[in-house]
């Protein structure tokens, strides 16, 4: 899990391993593609707007690296934020929540993606 924010990080880590998941998480798009580089996974949840390099970032090097991970983006934008999350969508992100959203919907999504 890729967010900025160390309080984000911390709830979505939780909510993620009650429901079985381990859980890494990066403090930013550079130290999250860092990660990724070295680490396989079947889901990548990112924030959007992050320092150093922001989710779209994130999402195109996953979509590049390993095409058949799914990937989750995460933002506290509204209405498209200037484009951002149709972005997201047209580099290929599997789901788009808006914060805030429960750890139910989190729940459902992630179940929808990774399970047959």
């Amino acid at each position: 899990m890729i967010d900025d924010h160390p309080m984000v990080r911390s709830v979505l880590r939780r909510g993620l391993e009650s429901m079985g998941h381990s859980v890494h998480e990066a403090e930013d798009g550079r130290a999250g593609m860092a990660l990724l580089a070295h680490l396989p996974v079947d889901l990548v949840v990112t924030d959007i707007l992050m320092p150093e390099a922001d989710g779209i970032e994130v999402l195109r090097s996953v979509r590049r690296a390993t095409p058949r991970t799914r990937v989750v983006v995460i933002t506290g934008l509204r209405d498209g934020g200037a484009g951002r999350l149709d972005n997201a969508r047209a580099f290929g992100a599997d789901a788009v929540l808006c914060k805030p959203f429960t750890l139910g919907e989190l729940r459902e999504t992630v179940e929808a993606l990774l399970l047959p």
